[in-house]
């Protein structure tokens, strides 16, 4: 299930390599949850670099 999910998601956020899906920015999300710096801070962990 774990790896479904992940999946879903990877395909969700970038459906080509490379290019992210239009609307998607990871500035605007870090921005966004400026109050919450933990899970601001954990949006290129989540998002970015899904091979490493």
């Amino acid at each position: 299930m774990y790896t479904i999910g992940f999946v879903t998601e990877e395909q969700g956020v970038r459906p080509l390599p490379g290019e992210p899906r239009e609307g998607y920015d990871l500035a605007e999300r870090t921005r966004r949850l400026a109050e919450f710096p933990l899970a601001a801070e954990a949006g290129p962990f989540l998002f970015e670099n899904y091979d490493e």
